[in-house]
């Protein structure tokens, strides 16, 4: 329903992130910006839905999709967020050659 709610999530989680939305003039996501890439290149095999939404002088560019759960799930599987995961998570002394954690 919210598909930028990991990101600001993220943006609010991070300590070392100063970004002020008040001066972006755009956000979208990778899917987004591929999709309108690829229409402007041509490379149309289907019909795509973008919405746009403009709050203050931020215009937000979101890909519809027919169900986010589906989406999700996807997204699941693709392992995506390990960054986050990375530059959030801080292992025992000693682990830090772990590759996973509980």
């Amino acid at each position: 329903m919210y598909p930028f709610e990991p990101m600001f999530q993220a943006v609010t989680a991070t300590p070392t992130c100063t970004a002020n939305f008040r001066e972006i003039d755009l956000v979208t996501n990778r899917n987004s910006l591929r999709k309108l890439l690829n229409f402007a290149s041509g490379d149309v095999d289907k019909n795509f839905r973008i919405d746009l939404d403009v709050i203050h002088s931020t215009l937000f560019l979101t890909r519809h999709e027919q169900s986010s759960e589906e989406l999700t799930q996807k997204m699941l599987s693709q392992s995506y967020g390990h960054n986050f995961e990375r530059a959030c998570t801080e292992y025992e002394e000693g682990l830090d050659e772990s590759t996973g954690y509980r």
